[in-house]
């Protein structure tokens, strides 16, 4: 292993919140790292390194636009998926109410904070109307634990001027996987119908890029967002797609400054992270349906064995390959001591709701219509292309000593 992180037992840690952040095993990107890190400012193009670093620069936003079947000029490079989501949707709704003194705008109850927490803000606007999509929660319905398409669509008929619709392609504390086509198409169809203003879609793609192979125009998504660390590149960059519909960007920026990724994100690119990002992402889905293969095969392991051990999982009915929210049974602690004891006593890292939220129940148990007493009970496991068997029996078996000792 080379990051340092493994060596904390001075032996194997067992990595299983891949979620949250995913670590780099990959030498070729620590390589990149420090082949870039002492660069040139790619603004600077009058002299030779400048040149270069700014070659570089549009090297990396063609291989991402490759990689997402888009024109290199709609690829934009930031510090994280939530800067990017911060960026396209206060940027469409600051448009929209150029234009319009009333807007319609739509979300699902279990998007990232990223996401939610801007909508939250423009509750209290009077110009403002925001919608929250909830989840299909009938177990026997093939949508289970995902946004419950129905109840999108009634929205969208039933509302005029819908700015914008921001919905996530996977949840990353469940895993659940909407049906993001079916929702684009919906979009499409209103927009070639409507006579009022467009209504633009936004998708936060962080937890499904690097699993699956996203193709935006494919999907009738008009922007996506993604951060480079879910697929074990380093953290601290992210990327925005815009479709660049007519070769104009619909969005009014939120930050300013220089003239850089088109003055959408001003300030000076980090070519060291962003070349790592590009080379990661590219890496990660080359044989991408082996690795997928491997990744169910463990998935199904991992359920029958946390059964066995009277685990009750929360499964949606699509979801995400490397993804098991499960139910401790009744013990003398809690989600977040059970975590933190098995890390410390076995060098397994696990996880209970999203990272961004770890001080509070997970508006997505909410949403998801969780059993109040399941709540403190609750673990989240994440597996990577790098995880193996042996460390998912290695899991089981601790996991299985924990229960044991700490039953009631």
């Amino acid at each position: 292993m080379i990051s340092s992180f493994f060596n904390i037992f001075n032996n194997k840690c067992y990595y299983f919140d891949n979620n949250a952040t995913t670590l780099i095993y990959d030498k070729e990107v620590y390589n990149i790292v420090n082949d870039w890190l002492s660069c040139a400012n790619p603004s600077n193009t009058l002299h030779l390194q400048g040149q270069e670093a700014n070659n570089q620069l549009e090297k990396c936003r063609q291989i991402v636009a490759d990689d997402l079947g888009v024109e290199y000029n709609e690829i934009y490079f930031t510090g994280s998926a939530t800067e990017a989501n911060n960026i396209i949707i206060q940027g469409i709704i600051n448009k929209s109410l150029e234009k319009n003194n009333n807007i319609t705008i739509i979300t699902s109850v279990f998007e990232h904070p990223s996401v939610l927490n801007i909508f939250k803000k423009y509750e209290n606007n009077y110009n403002i109307n925001v919608v929250y999509i909830p989840l299909d929660l009938n177990t026997n319905s093939n949508n289970y634990g995902s946004v419950d398409v129905s109840a999108f669509i009634k929205a969208l008929n039933s509302y005029n001027n819908i700015a914008l619709v921001s919905i996530m392609f996977a949840n990353n504390e469940t895993g659940a996987i909407n049906n993001i086509k079916l929702i684009g198409q919906q979009i499409r169809n209103k927009n070639n119908s409507q006579n009022d203003i467009y209504t633009f879609f936004h998708c936060d793609c962080t937890q499904i890029i690097g699993k699956h192979q996203i193709k935006p125009k494919e999907l009738y998504i008009d922007s996506i967002t993604f951060s480079g660390h879910k697929f074990h590149s380093p953290k601290g960059v992210g990327c925005l797609y815009i479709d660049n519909k007519n070769n104009k960007c619909p969005i009014c920026g939120i930050c300013f400054g220089g003239e850089q990724e088109e003055t959408i994100r001003p300030g000076t690119e980090n070519i060291a992270y962003i070349s790592a990002l590009s080379y990661s992402l590219v890496n990660v889905h080359k044989n991408r349906k082996e690795k997928n293969k491997k990744l169910i095969e463990l998935k199904l392991y991992l359920m029958i064995e946390l059964k066995k051990i009277n685990c009750e999982l929360i499964i949606p009915k699509h979801s995400l390959n490397n993804t098991i929210m499960f139910v401790l049974p009744p013990l003398k602690i809690c989600n977040r001591q059970f975590c933190n004891i098995i890390s410390k006593k076995y060098g397994i890292c696990l996880g209970t709701s999203s990272a961004c939220q770890t001080n509070k129940f997970s508006h997505v148990l909410n949403a998801m219509n969780i059993n109040e007493k399941y709540k403190l009970r609750i673990i989240r496991l994440s597996t990577s292309d790098y995880t193996t068997f042996d460390e998912c029996k290695y899991l089981v078996d601790k996991v299985k000593e924990m229960i044991k000792e700490y039953k009631i």
